[in-house]
């Protein structure tokens, strides 16, 4: 129902495979949840691990969305990781 509402809206919508989510903010794509909140904790430099895991995986969700896009116009730095790996699409 919402990308339903979204598209006539006109709002884009953007899918992303989980497995590709988990690749980009880990390097696995089979990194399991405890990864990824350990991953957005250090990207975003929070304190403490995002809980519950699925407060983590709607931040990586933004954050996949922003690496690829920002991506086009060369790499992003943020937190620790120079995100230009291996492991992004081409």
């Amino acid at each position: 129902m919402i990308c339903l509402a979204a598209a006539e809206a006109g709002i884009p919508v953007t899918h992303y495979a989980a497995t590709q989510i988990k690749r980009i903010l880990t390097g696995s794509g089979r990194a399991p949840k405890s990864q990824v909140q350990r991953a957005i904790q250090r990207e975003l430099a929070l304190a403490v691990v995002p809980a519950p895991p699925d407060v983590a995986d709607a931040l990586a969700v933004a954050l996949c969305h922003y690496y690829l896009k920002e991506r086009k116009s060369g790499p992003v730095v943020s937190g620790q990781w120079l995100v230009k790996s291996k492991y992004m699409p081409h």
